[in-house]
């Protein structure tokens, strides 16, 4: 799980350095939470809009990080047979928007349960995928690296994966 951590100022009346706390944070992105990790490296004597600076750099270059991931795991994992959207398997399932929702796998749930799973000749790539034989021989994935396709997906479906 990825955590905020923020910077305490010590009570009034107590001395002593400035402490820095840990809590989950979720950021949430379409319908589903997106775990970032955010964290803002306030000193002492930083102003609050100057701290909020800091978080909110902090949170862009995170987010950019996971988008490069998950835009990395699907060119390593799903590319060869879904290059720009398409499916050199089978026509009518390709990863455009019309095609998602004719074949009943425009919801998140629907292409979580396929990445994870698999379905005809796409393998799973869920951690608990099973049979053998219907999953992935290579590394799996994470659920928050599947939801990050999921996400992925349902972005560059919408935008006609231009």
């Amino acid at each position: 799980m990825a955590y905020a951590q923020s910077t305490v100022a010590p009570s009034p009346g107590h001395h002593g350095a400035v402490r820095s706390i840990k809590r989950p944070f979720q950021c949430f992105t379409s319908q589903r939470p997106t775990r970032l990790a955010i964290v803002a490296n306030a000193n002492q004597g930083v102003s609050g809009s100057t701290a909020a600076l800091i978080t909110a750099a902090s949170f862009i270059v995170s987010y950019s990080a996971a988008a490069a991931e998950v835009t990395e795991i699907f060119t390593n994992k799903c590319a060869g047979c879904h290059m720009n959207g398409g499916n050199v398997q089978q026509a009518g399932a390709t990863l455009f928007a019309e095609d998602l929702q004719r074949n009943g796998v425009d919801s998140p749930e629907a292409l979580y349960q396929i990445i994870y799973s698999g379905k005809g000749r796409m393998p799973g790539f869920g951690a608990d995928c099973a049979p053998k034989g219907k999953c992935t021989f290579g590394p799996r994935l994470t659920d928050d690296e599947i939801n990050g396709l999921v996400d992925y997906v349902q972005q560059r479906a919408a935008a006609k994966w231009q």
